[in-house]
């Protein structure tokens, strides 16, 4: 008995194809971030597809954390996440973070404690490196569905502070 073969529509064929060769595709090359906000001034290597959030979007999701009761005197300086997403602060993102600190003194980012948390059913991977600038404390945050260390320790040595 021989395998029946099922009619195949050509377009379904064509986006098979596609989906096989983007799996497939190296790695997205690092592609150069630089933040310069009010003094704070850093660059780091990011895959190409990571975007920046745009700020009013930054500022929006602030205003509506501190609404919902939120006390943080951490500011959100800049955010980055993946595409494709279908909204804003989806994972998986990074977030670069300051406080205002007179007794910092400056050191490099150290890499922190790898967390895991959870939302509703789902485990979230959050990988945290602290550093500071005079007269600032400063934390590179991402968050994740999956463990991301092995990208975000990359990042981390990337980072060109001050």
């Amino acid at each position: 008995m021989s395998p029946r073969r099922l009619p195949c529509d050509p377009r379904r064929r064509d986006a098979l194809a596609a989906l096989l060769a983007l799996a497939c595709a190296p790695a997205a090359r690092a592609a150069r971030q630089r933040v310069d906000d009010d003094g704070l001034r850093l660059g780091l290597d990011l895959p190409s597809d990571w975007i920046p959030i745009p700020r009013a979007e930054i500022v929006e999701a602030g205003e509506r954390a501190r609404a919902a009761g939120a006390d943080s005197a951490w500011t959100v300086r800049a955010a980055w996440q993946r595409v494709p997403h279908q909204r804003w602060f989806t994972l998986p993102h990074l977030l670069l973070e300051s406080r205002p600190s007179a007794q910092a003194p400056a050191t490099r980012p150290a890499r922190g404690a790898h967390e895991l948390g959870r939302a509703g059913a789902r485990s979230v991977h959050r990988h945290r490196a602290s550093w500071s600038q005079p007269g600032l404390e400063l934390q590179l945050t991402l968050l994740a569905w999956d463990d991301e260390r092995e990208l975000f320790d990359a990042i981390v040595a990337s980072l060109e502070t001050g």
